[in-house]
C-alpha cells in the first residue's frame, strides 16, 4: 500500500516537477497542488508502513505453514482452500463481488442498449430517409486520382 501511495503521488509529482524544468515556471495552482501532493504522501506514508508490515507478516506466516504442511505424509496435508479460516467471510466476499459482476454487466447491457438505439435513430433519419442512397466510387489503380 505504502509502494501504490508513493508512487502514485511521486509520479504526479513528477509531472509537474518536469512540467516545471521544462517551461521555467509553475502557475500559483500547481505549486499548491504539488506541495497537497507532498503533504498527503507524508501523511499516509507512516499508515500505509503500519499496514505493509501486517500484511508481510502474515504472508511469512503463511508461507511457514505452507511449507510445514508440503513437509507432512499424504494424510496429514490439507489442501489449500482449507486454510481460510473465515467461511463467512469469504462467502460474504464471494456474494459481494457476484452483486459488483451483476452491476457492471447490467450497466454495459444498458450502455450497448442505448448506444444501439442512437445508432438506430441516426440511421432512420440520415440514411433511410434519403431518396437515392449514396455510392462510394473506388479507382481501378490504387494510386490514380478520380476526376
Amino acid at each position: 500500500l505504502s509502494k501504490f501511495f508513493a508512487e502514485d503521488f511521486s509520479s504526479v509529482l513528477t509531472s509537474k516537477e518536469s512540467h516545471f524544468q521544462q517551461y521555467g515556471t509553475m502557475t500559483w495552482l500547481e505549486l499548491k497542488e504539488a506541495e497537497k501532493l507532498k503533504e498527503m504522501q507524508l501523511n499516509f506514508k507512516f499508515k500505509s508502513m503500519g499496514i505493509t508490515s501486517a500484511v508481510n507478516e502474515i504472508s511469512h506466516r503463511l508461507k511457514i505453514l505452507l511449507q510445514q504442511n508440503e513437509d507432512r505424509s499424504d494424510l496429514e496435508k490439507m489442501n489449500r482452500e482449507e486454510f481460510v479460516i473465515d467461511e463467512d467471510r469469504k462467502n460474504i466476499l464471494i456474494a459481494e463481488r457476484a452483486q459488483k459482476i451483476s452491476d457492471i454487466h447490467s450497466m454495459y447491457v444498458k450502455r450497448n442498449t442505448w448506444h444501439e438505439l442512437r445508432a438506430a435513430r441516426v440511421r432512420q433519419k440520415c440514411w433511410d430517409s434519403m431518396e437515392v442512397k449514396s455510392v462510394t466510387l473506388l479507382s481501378f489503380a490504387p494510386s490514380s486520382t478520380a476526376f
